[in-house]
């Protein structure tokens, strides 16, 4: 023999050995079954196919939900006009009859003529905001009082009846021969000096509603735990309240009156829109954060009352924009800041019924479902 010494070959192990232990599965080597793009079986053919059809269906569903958003946003706008719009009028007895007559048979419907014993009585009605505005018929003195801090909608439907009106008294004036009375536009209650327009504080109402939503979702899908949860949506509505108040209190100018009462309606309104998104995607799982968007941003945002005035809406969606918590907002805000005499106890029900409807959600509603990642065991005993 040899002096050479025969080792024994070493046997290559696989998978198959049973002496070759299961890898341990880590965060970073499970496939979330989700991330798998689904391949249907063609059996006739006996090859795979890419779902097609499947990939048409989301297409066009996609497609369709833009066309609901462009429809949603913009049908407030296209639909708006007046509708039982609240109007003062008096003065001279014979010219609120028959100025007063012209204007109901005009508008047709559009005006609901309230009749005031004076000029006086007329400003507490404007602003309580029981009127949009009023006109003081006397014959040397007219005068249209307007409230610009209202909104766009009610400015503009005052300069149109301040306009028929100067027409309609140089009418009667030409006809007796006389020169025609000067007529005064008094705006009673402006907007802000920073905010001329009303602008700064219209766009204001779309950004709330998103942050709602958006935090109450980035709270729902980060935090698990019930208390977590109701821990974070404190503390977010505080914050985005003070934030947001502070913007546009005190860099845009759109808010003029009390800050902390300006943050309190604002983080009031995150609050209640983000505990019921929290509470819909407790209970119905990725789902409820759709429903819960289509709800606020779809269905309310539009019929708000931010841009398009209530009473310029179509009934009962003006009365059920002012129901929704961002409507109740933008609403309670607007009086807050320029109508300090105006009746705001309904806003601040309107968010408490909110608020409180999310956080009972939050606490009936069953924890989120998550999938369960393989433990080492699991993965050894289906091996063998």
């Amino acid at each position: 023999m040899s002096g050479t010494t025969h080792r024994p070959a070493l046997r290559n192990r696989t998978d198959a050995d049973p002496a070759t232990p299961a890898a341990t599965p880590t965060a970073e080597n499970v496939v979330d079954p989700d991330d798998r793009d689904p391949e249907p079986t063609d059996v006739a053919a006996g090859h795979r196919r890419p779902p097609y059809a499947k990939s048409l269906a989301v297409a066009l569903a996609a497609a369709a939900a833009v066309a609901g958003i462009l429809i949603a946003f913009s049908w407030p706008t296209l639909t708006a006009e007046p509708r039982d719009v609240r109007l003062a009028i008096t003065g001279q007895p014979q010219l609120v009859q028959q100025v007063g007559g012209a204007l109901s048979r005009q508008a047709d419907g559009g005006l609901d003529l309230q009749v005031v014993v004076d000029r006086d009585a007329a400003i507490s009605q404007i602003r309580q905001r029981e009127v949009v505005g009023a006109l003081i018929l006397e014959p040397r003195a007219p005068e249209v009082l307007i409230a610009s801090a209202a909104g766009t909608g009610p400015t503009q439907l005052m300069n149109r009846l301040s306009d028929d009106l100067r027409a309609r008294l140089t009418q009667q004036a030409t006809a007796a021969h006389q020169p025609p009375p000067k007529l005064t536009i008094t705006d009673l209650v402006p907007y802000a000096a920073d905010d001329s327009s009303g602008t700064r504080l219209m766009i204001a109402a779309l950004p709330l509603v998103i942050g709602g939503v958006l935090g109450g979702a980035l709270l729902s899908i980060a935090l698990t735990g019930r208390g977590q949860q109701l821990v974070g949506l404190g503390g977010f509505a505080v914050a985005g309240g003070f934030g947001l108040a502070a913007i546009l209190h005190y860099w845009y100018g759109a808010l003029p009156g009390d800050y902390p009462v300006f943050a309190s309606v604002i983080a009031l309104a995150l609050l209640a829109m983000a505990s019921v998104v929290i509470g819909l995607r407790r209970l119905l799982g990725r789902a409820g954060i759709g429903v819960a968007a289509a709800l606020f941003i779809l269905g309310g945002n539009p019929i708000s009352g931010a841009s398009v005035p209530r009473e310029f809406l179509p009934e009962p969606w003006g009365a059920v924009g002012q129901a929704m918590p961002q409507g109740a907002a933008a609403n309670l805000l607007r009086d807050l800041a320029y109508f300090p005499d105006a009746a705001i106890g309904t806003g601040w029900l309107v968010l408490g019924c909110w608020a409180s409807a999310g956080l009972l959600l939050i606490m009936i509603a069953g924890r989120p479902q998550r999938a369960a990642m393989p433990t080492a065991t699991d993965s050894t005993a289906t091996s063998r």
